[in-house]
């Protein structure tokens, strides 16, 4: 199932009672960051929909050169996460 950002935020802030999720979400992007490092992972920060913020790492760092704001994207297979620990 494919959700919108709102859709997905919704979800998000109730993930404390849902267990592990798997999203696929569907929107517009509304800002992108240029690769950022935090110790020794780099990282983009996609904001979609002015809703929700994706974190893309790793392997899927290539995306960035493909995403522009304004664009729409399906994006899936997103696994949630928290910066804070």
């Amino acid at each position: 199932m494919v959700l919108s950002a709102k859709d997905a935020a919704y979800l998000i802030a109730k993930r404390e009672h849902l267990g592990k999720l798997v999203l696929s979400v569907k929107g517009t992007v509304t800002a992108l960051s240029d690769v950022t490092r935090a110790g020794k992972n780099q990282m983009v920060l996609v904001e979609v929909d002015k809703c929700i913020i994706l974190v893309i790492k790793d392997l899927h760092l290539g995306w960035h050169s493909v995403l522009e704001v304004g664009d729409v994207f399906l994006f899936q297979n997103l696994r949630l996460t928290t910066l804070e620990k």
